[in-house]
């Protein structure tokens, strides 16, 4: 049997002094290993997920133990017990605390755009649109579902939209059936890029986009009325959505734009239900093996997305895997040259960034800046590891 390994984003440090608010180690009066040792040291936790820098618990001397993480967004994350006893953070939504650009792009939308004076937004086929580096904006609505129990455990509104799509900072190394993989060219830029610039995977310095607002955004059709507003360079959603449910399978949901610098647009698409995952949600990658990964279909229209991410943590990832097929097929093959083509993990190769399995909707817009997305997604967060035989 294939033993589970490590859980995600272990850093050895947080913000400037290395600190962060946590709660103390504890002992927890279990048998940890089944042989007669009645005390298990537990990792500090922090009572609740944050963007300074939190603790992930865990036990002590376990390697997915005493992990912490910075810069992600603090939603989506679960609390659970571990085989220990010991409380522990697992899952995560993927992104940063740290709005897109640098200072000087950063912050009120008329100083860093020109506004146009209308737009008519065109629907586009979303497969047109690289899925990686394709989008310059994105509002994503997302029932998080807990490992364990396949219930949604947290709900987010996320909205993001930029002057332009993210830069490459990966190129496509090769595509088979529903999958493709992204790699890290063998490229630097020199000399290193400045503030608010990115090495692209063509070794030239790119600016990064910057904040874009269309105004107060409005949702209609979820559990509760919400409204996303812009504000200081990013967009906050008030109030805050539910912990149970955002939407209900097959709910008519519409997305209203009041206008900005991306002029005012009005779509709608469809709420989905729970995806169960059917195979690990630790997926152990070897080249020498395809990997299959399966759900259980519920007859809608919608798409099943698999995105498997390794990297340093504080950076972009560099290796990404990704899968799309119909929510009907109920499972996607990963074929083993495209494994051979990713990262490995851990010893001196790479660490966890989130990954993640999701049931969604699509509609795609062509907005002023770039394709914008709205997508209503059920989540499930996923662990990969690569090595290059069991």
């Amino acid at each position: 049997m294939r033993a589970l390994l490590v859980v995600v984003f272990v850093v050895a440090g947080c913000g400037g002094d290395g600190a962060a608010d946590v709660d103390a180690r504890v002992d927890v009066d279990v048998d940890a290993r089944g042989d007669g040792d009645a005390a298990v040291s537990c990792c500090p936790i922090a009572t609740a997920p944050s963007c300074d820098c939190f603790q992930l618990g865990g036990s002590v001397g376990q390697p997915e133990g005493c992990g912490s993480v910075c810069d992600a967004p603090p939603v989506g994350w679960t609390q659970i017990t571990d085989a220990n006893g010991c409380p522990k953070w697992v899952g995560g939504a993927a992104g940063s605390c740290l709005p897109t650009g640098g200072p000087d792009t950063i912050g009120d939308s008329d100083s860093s755009v020109d506004v146009p004076s209308e737009v008519d937004a065109e629907v586009v086929d979303p497969h047109s649109i690289d899925p990686i580096f394709g989008w310059a904006g994105s509002i994503a609505m997302v029932e998080q579902l807990g490992s364990d129990s396949g219930q949604v455990s947290a709900t987010y509104v996320l909205v993001s939209l930029a002057s332009a799509p993210p830069i490459a900072h990966l190129v496509l190394s090769g595509e088979s059936g529903a999958c493709r993989v992204y790699t890290r060219p063998e490229v630097t830029c020199e000399p290193a890029c400045t503030l608010g610039a990115r090495c692209g995977s063509d070794g030239q310095c790119q600016p990064e986009p910057s904040f874009v607002s269309a105004g107060d955004i409005t949702f209609s059709g979820l559990s509760a009325a919400l409204v996303a507003h812009p504000s200081e360079g990013r967009y906050s959603v008030t109030p805050e959505p539910s912990e149970s449910e955002l939407f209900a399978a097959q709910a008519d949901i519409g997305v209203s734009a009041a206008g900005a610098d991306q002029p005012a647009f009005s779509v709608h698409t469809t709420g989905v239900s729970n995806l169960a995952v059917t195979s690990p949600l630790f997926i152990e990658l070897y080249d020498t093996d395809n990997e299959t990964i399966t759900w259980t279909p519920d007859g809608s229209d919608a798409e099943v997305e698999v995105t498997l991410q390794l990297g340093w943590h504080g950076a972009p990832a560099t290796s990404i895997l990704f899968c799309r097929a119909p929510d009907a097929d109920g499972h996607v093959l990963i074929d083993k040259a495209l494994i051979r083509q990713f990262d490995y993990f851990g010893g001196t190769g790479l660490f966890q960034q989130p990954s993640w399995a999701e049931r969604l909707q699509r509609v795609a817009i062509d907005g002023t800046y770039g394709p914008i997305e709205v997508v209503a997604a059920s989540r499930v967060s996923l662990y990969v590891s690569h090595a290059a035989t069991p």
